[in-house]
């Protein structure tokens, strides 16, 4: 039952906390189970518990499991709230940092710009989130050799960051 949920995803925090992260995989997983069943497989619910469990197969270093997790997160969000808004963009970098660990850098690069260009509409030019996307890209850029356009993206971020404490 639904009213669980919270206390499941207590229990699910407090592993990740003490690293314990197989049974903080085994709680979410839990969590997802029950909110699909109550709630149906889009619910924008989903949509937070989804990211932390990627980010718990990220440490556990099931790259393409949390790769697909991120991707059903980014389904669920863009239907829930449409492509611009910080849901979709907060997915996206993540997403950018699973890819890169993947080494698949290409697909890095646009996740991490896509995200960039959702978080400028957001925020403007100057928010923080921006510079980690522009961050979070030039590392791809580095493997593949792209290092005039990562190097612009790394002063675009240094630049960000030296403006919000000047």
């Amino acid at each position: 039952s639904l009213e669980y949920v919270p206390t499941l995803n207590n229990v699910a925090s407090v592993h990740i906390r003490q690293q314990k992260l197989a049974e903080a995989e085994g709680e979410l997983r839990r969590v997802i189970a029950v909110m699909e069943d109550k709630l149906g497989p889009f619910h924008r619910d989903l949509y937070g518990r989804l990211n932390n469990l990627a980010v718990v197969l990220r440490y556990l270093n099931r790259l393409a499991d949390a790769e697909a997790i991120l991707r059903r997160a980014l389904d669920i969000a863009t239907k829930a709230v449409g492509e611009e808004h910080d849901m979709v963009a907060t997915t996206l970098v993540n997403l950018g940092d699973t890819l890169l660990a993947e080494k698949k850098f290409e697909d890095s690069v646009a996740a991490y710009e896509r995200s960039a260009v959702i978080t400028e509409k957001i925020y403007g030019s100057k928010h923080p989130n921006l510079a980690e996307c522009y961050g979070g890209a030039a590392f791809p850029l580095m493997q593949l050799h792209q290092y005039a356009r990562a190097r612009a993206l790394a002063e675009k971020a240094l630049a960000i960051f030296a403006d919000g404490n000047g």
